[in-house]
């Protein structure tokens, strides 16, 4: 059963995998990644790098009017310190190897959590061949899992960010959240906020769930990471860290709005694949065309008209959610059902991660892993459903196929303006949350 292994026994599932066969295929892997991590220029590392050294020495962090400022919480800039002391060139390769690891992890603990349904053989084949089309199954579904969400991972290693860490850890929370232990997934959770703020998305579901262990220790963790750094490494001027982090970017911030703050992020960007991101390039006619900005506009209403129906798909989205994750529908589940269901709610906060974030990269939509890895397995090995198939095909021609490797920078570059990658996250998200509803109501049904 799913709850037959605790969170502190993962050696059980690191053991269950088929390691003799893989170990050649993961280091001609990480043989290759440290090689092009070598052959590319350093891309958001010496951000963060540089963040640690100013900290360290007290110096200010958060300097918008910088060509790539650091925009996080302070609480990221620390685990970088223990860094400073390493050569430049093996900076670089210990961080790509902490990402394969942390991707490693990821995986483990996903294929965890769908063990009861990828383990199962298909019951309408014959004994002697229920193992070959069980694997061949799984061999499928991981498949189709790379080629809808491989772009996004592959976008960590490209850029050499932190997401993978965010990550990691929302996955752990998710992971024990499938198996009430509140606590650890709450604390879980809170490190994800204090490494980049939008994972504090998921505690105030827990209260709406009556999680309130969960939701109090993700916020005692959060808190306390966020002060952290002011305890170990006191700011020069004036204030706490957190306060300045605050006053450079989160204060800049408006809802139903794109991201706005001067010298870090602005908010016509074709970068930004948030939802009002993406709303505000598809409103804004622009009269000259450049390198970075250029027209895709699609109607031109008034900035309040503009600002309100950000509002609308946000609240949209915020409701949407809500009802999905209604405590009444994991009532009465058996343990692997209601592990799957909260692997489903997560993968619809994750893309509210995404979509209602000021700024999200393309770096950070590594975790629509979640919500696609759910969607294939209901389409894989629950219910062939029409809506799904179709909306999986649509992630794949927004979200794969748009790759600048495939159409080329400047054709990439125009198809990410027009919000490509959110139109997959908002195909993701309507997809987990159909998934959701109808096994409530097939749930209710029983009830």
């Amino acid at each position: 059963m799913l709850e037959s292994k605790p969170i502190y026994e993962l050696g059980y599932a690191w053991r269950t995998l088929p390691w003799k066969q893989m170990l050649p295929y993961l280091l001609v892997l990480a043989i290759l990644g440290l090689w092009i991590t070598y052959k590319r220029a350093p891309d958001e590392l010496p951000v963060y790098m540089q963040a640690a050294e100013r900290m360290l020495a007290g110096d200010e962090i958060y300097r918008p009017n910088e060509n790539k400022p650091f925009t996080y919480p302070p609480f990221f800039a620390i685990p970088f310190i223990p860094v400073l002391w390493l050569p430049e060139v093996l900076q670089k390769g210990l961080f790509f190897l902490v990402n394969m690891s942390l991707t490693l992890a990821i995986l483990v603990l996903l294929r965890r959590m769908l063990s009861p349904w990828l383990d199962s053989p298909p019951p309408d084949a014959a004994p002697e061949l229920r193992h070959s089309r069980r694997w061949r199954k799984e061999v499928l579904f991981w498949a189709l899992c790379f080629f809808l969400a491989g772009r996004h991972v592959s976008a960590v290693f490209e850029n050499q960010s932190h997401d993978l860490i965010v990550f990691f850890f929302v996955m752990l929370g998710t992971y024990a959240y499938a198996r009430r232990q509140q606590a650890l997934s709450g604390a879980s959770l809170g490190i994800a906020a204090a490494c980049k703020a939008t994972p504090i998305v998921f505690l105030p579901v827990y209260v709406w769930q009556g999680q309130f262990r969960a939701a109090l220790a993700g916020a005692v963790v959060v808190i306390g990471m966020l002060l952290l750094p002011d305890l170990l490494f006191p700011r020069e001027a004036d204030g706490l860290w957190v306060q300045a982090w605050f006053h450079s970017f989160v204060s800049k911030v408006s809802p139903g709005e794109a991201a706005n703050a001067e010298g870090a992020w602005s908010s016509w960007n074709f970068l930004n694949q948030s939802l009002t991101g993406t709303l505000h390039r598809l409103s804004t006619p622009l009269n000259y065309r450049s390198a970075t900005a250029f027209d895709v506009s699609l109607w031109n209403p008034s900035r309040e008209t503009l600002k309100y129906t950000g509002y609308a798909l946000q609240l949209g989205l915020i409701a949407i959610t809500a009802f999905s994750c209604l405590p009444r529908w994991s009532r009465h589940l058996g343990a692997s059902q209601y592990g799957l269901r909260k692997l489903g709610e997560a993968g619809l906060l994750v893309c509210c991660m995404l979509l209602l974030s000021p700024m999200s990269s393309k770096s950070h939509f590594c975790v629509l892993l979640i919500p696609i890895s759910y969607c294939l397995l209901d389409l894989l090995y629950r219910k062939r459903d029409p809506i799904v198939a179709a909306l999986m095909t649509l992630i794949f021609l927004t979200g794969t196929i748009t790759t600048k490797g495939l159409l080329g920078v400047d054709l990439g570059n125009e198809f990410l303006a027009r919000g490509t990658v959110t139109f997959a996250t908002l195909c993701a998200f309507l997809a987990t949350a159909h998934i959701l509803f109808y096994n409530s109501r097939a749930n209710a049904a029983k009830d």
